[in-house]
């Protein structure tokens, strides 16, 4: 009797093996099947990108006001616009009539009903912002993955950006996929920003209060206290060695607006000039290394720009790189005769395998036995110190680490 019923027992394990064998291969079917869609939907959405950039832009069409108003509405307005600006108590104000505001001049019109016999009140749509983006929520999606695939960026994705607002999208979620395919995890955070370098050729997608959910657990995006929902903080995604200029043509209210001007130079001094006499001071002075200015675009009001500075070894060759869209140079204190701080913003560290924003958006430099009077006599633009001013005691501040999305 006992050997029947394990008999049995043996028996039903194994159906239960081979239905868990059926259900791992329909799982494994639905997964690909649906890794399928999301390629073919990623693949559309790339196609209507290319398709609204080759038609130059998405094509604006004229509202009518008039498009679904009732006939005895249309009928009515001739007088009540009369008693309007005649200045009659009716309550009635057409938009185009001098009566009313410049907002509702220009904005379509709505309807509320009122009594029979009086003309319909005419509501004012609350007009779109002046600098609001004139883009669909469908469109910067399909843009923003567009952007990315451009640069070859396949460990992020776009699955939502919720709204188009006037400096950013949100509430947005991205997935992070490894260099294999494997989702890693799943980021999701209320706002979304741009940063750039086009010294430092890069581009940042910054997340504002979100959080990274991985393996069911969420964790707060660092720099900021958690709300009840777990989102706080912020985390930068950085697209290295890509040139932001499609990225600020394609979705420039995304950028601060100085992102969006070139490098000024008022040409106070020669650019060459300025940088050979860079290079000059830096060599006296080898405290903080051995720097090398190679690249210089132009200098407006004691500000460089599009600065790019290398670090050498012992040998001359480059240790590092440092580009930056903005380059000050300050004296240690106001009453010394010696000291600077070379303060690089809007940049990142270059090295071999890896390239990484500043902390902060920026990168200190001192040169502690810098002769000011020296530095002034070469014509080198110094911004004045001011007691306000914090100093670094460091010769460098390391930048902070972020993600750098495999290609």
């Amino acid at each position: 009797m006992a050997t029947e019923e394990l008999s049995a027992l043996r028996l039903r394990v194994q159906g239960l093996e081979e239905e868990l064998v059926r259900a791992r291969a329909e799982l494994k079917q639905e997964a690909e099947r649906r890794l399928k869609r999301e390629e073919e939907w990623l693949a559309y959405t790339r196609g209507i990108a290319m398709l609204e950039s080759l038609a130059g832009g998405v094509p604006k069409f004229e509202v009518d006001p008039e498009v679904g108003r009732r006939p005895d509405a249309a009928a009515s307005d001739a007088p009540a616009a009369s008693e309007a600006s005649n200045g009659a108590a009716s309550g009635v104000i057409e938009a185009d009539s001098p009566a009313s505001s410049s907002l509702a001049a220009s904005a379509p019109r709505t309807e509320v009903a009122d009594a029979p016999g009086h003309a319909p009140e005419v509501v004012p749509v609350p007009a779109v912002v002046a600098n609001a983006p004139s883009m669909s929520s469908e469109l910067a999606s399909a843009r923003l993955q567009a952007l990315l695939a451009a640069e070859s960026v396949r460990g992020v994705e776009v699955l939502e950006v919720g709204l188009v607002h006037a400096d950013h999208l949100g509430p947005v979620v991205l997935r992070v996929r490894d260099a294999a395919g494997r989702v890693l995890s799943v980021l999701a955070a209320d706002r979304l920003r741009l940063e750039c370098s086009r010294a430092g050729r890069s581009v940042t997608l910054v997340l504002e209060h979100g959080y990274e959910k991985k393996s069911g657990a969420k964790t707060t995006f660092e720099g900021g206290p958690a709300d009840v929902d777990g989102r706080g903080g912020v985390r930068r995604v950085v697209v290295a060695d890509c040139d932001p200029r499609p990225w600020l043509e394609g979705m420039p209210f995304l950028f601060r607006p100085e992102a969006l001007q070139p490098a000024p130079h008022d040409g106070s001094i020669s650019v060459e000039s300025l940088r050979a006499a860079l290079n000059i001071k830096l060599r006296e002075d080898l405290s903080a290394g051995h720097w090398r200015v190679e690249g210089l675009g132009g200098v407006q009001r004691g500000v460089l720009f599009e600065v790019s500075l290398a670090q050498l070894d012992e040998k001359g060759n480059r240790a590092r790189t440092l580009v930056a869209d903005r380059l000050s140079i300050a004296p240690l204190s106001a009453d010394a005769a010696r000291g600077v701080e070379l303060l690089l913003q809007d940049g990142s560290q270059v090295k071999v395998d890896s390239t990484t924003p500043f902390l902060d958006g920026r990168f200190r430099l001192v040169l502690p036995r810098a002769d000011l009077a020296e530095w002034r006599a070469a014509r080198i633009p110094l911004v004045e110190a001011t007691s306000s001013t914090p100093k670094s005691s460091a010769q460098d501040v390391e930048p902070a680490p972020a993600i750098d999305p495999p290609r």
